[in-house]
């Protein structure tokens, strides 16, 4: 496994950037209805940057309210005077 350094990070995601579009293309090229795994390939890279920063993605937020106990007391209140 490869020690990640901002260098190696950066190339990565170039060629990573660079094998999105050539596969977007590609697929427009030869009347594909998707994109041929592009925007699959941008999500893998985001997701992946996500866990490299240890940061929730946007994306799952909900999912780390409904964890939080405070969370739940403010919705059993909620629901109570309501």
């Amino acid at each position: 496994m490869n020690k990640m350094t901002n260098e190696l990070l950066s190339k990565l995601k170039n060629k990573m950037t660079q094998e999105a579009h050539d596969r977007r293309e590609s697929a427009g090229f030869n009347g594909e209805m998707g994109d041929g795994g592009a925007s699959q390939l941008e999500c893998e890279w985001k997701f992946y940057t996500y866990g490299i920063q240890s940061v929730v993605p946007p994306e799952w937020e909900h999912f780390l309210k409904e964890c939080d106990p405070e969370y739940k007391d403010y919705l059993r209140l909620k629901k109570k005077f309501e």
